[in-house]
């Protein structure tokens, strides 16, 4: 199972990076390097979490179960928050050259 998940897991898990990449550096505008380093430093942030986290829960409950569980907290909760996001191009109509 292992020689199946591993490619799937990398192709999925750094699949949306070119994406978000483009979408900070537009929204950054002028601060688009700045933008993007705190893009680049706030998920450098759960890099370091994720494992610390994940660890506790096992030792203090001993299930690989409940220690991934914990994990998809974080993405549920993004999830929940761009609900609110809306599309500021989209509301304000096409872009006028």
């Amino acid at each position: 199972q292992f020689w199946i998940m591993a490619p799937l897991l990398g192709l999925t898990a750094f699949a949306y990076s070119p994406l978000s990449n483009t979408m900070v550096a537009e929204a950054g505008g002028n601060a688009a390097a700045s933008a993007s380093g705190l893009s680049a430093a706030t998920g450098s942030v759960g890099t370091v979490i994720v494992p610390l986290v994940v660890g506790a829960v096992f030792q203090a409950t001993g299930s690989y179960e409940a220690a991934f569980s914990i994990l998809a907290v974080g993405p549920l909760v993004g999830g929940l928050c761009m609900i609110a996001v809306r599309d500021i191009s989209v509301e304000q109509g096409p872009a006028k050259v």
